[in-house]
């Protein structure tokens, strides 16, 4: 059997419709990749931003509490010399 001219046209056309599918695959695969990852990066972004807006919160709780634990050792510090009046605490430089 001979191949005519169009039958060879017909075969390149086939095979440039056959690439053509595949490489809107490969395009749709890589958009759905780039979605998922745009994603990804989104809710790892909102979590770290929602750290980030607790880190204030948390500082603030530290600082009234060491605020607090000074105030005590003050104290603390206080009535040992009310107990011991013969001992006085020597300060460092």
């Amino acid at each position: 059997m001979a191949f005519k001219k169009e039958d060879n046209l017909e075969i390149k056309h086939g095979f440039f419709f056959l690439k053509y599918i595949k490489t809107l695959r490969e395009k749709n695969t890589l958009k759905n990749e780039v979605e998922t990852l745009r994603n990804v990066i989104e809710s790892q972004l909102y979590k770290t931003f929602m750290e980030k807006l607790e880190e204030p919160a948390e500082l603030e709780k530290t600082k009234t509490e060491l605020k607090r634990a000074r105030q005590k050792i003050k104290i603390l510090k206080e009535m040992i010399q009310e107990n011991n009046p013969s001992k006085k605490s020597k300060k460092r430089k």
